[in-house]
């Protein structure tokens, strides 16, 4: 519901500005930078 606004008054979810939905599901993944930002450390190639 939020996704669309239809839940709570001008809270919406944003994501459906950026993506297209082509077959119900999508996945989001932050960039390195934004795990940086909240402390997590993406695992490095050996």
């Amino acid at each position: 519901e939020r996704m669309y606004g239809i839940g709570e008054p001008s809270i919406t979810d944003r994501l459906i500005d950026f993506v297209t939905a082509d077959t119900g599901s999508f996945y989001v993944v932050p960039s390195i930078e934004a795990l940086e930002a909240i402390g997590v450390t993406p695992p490095t190639a050996d």
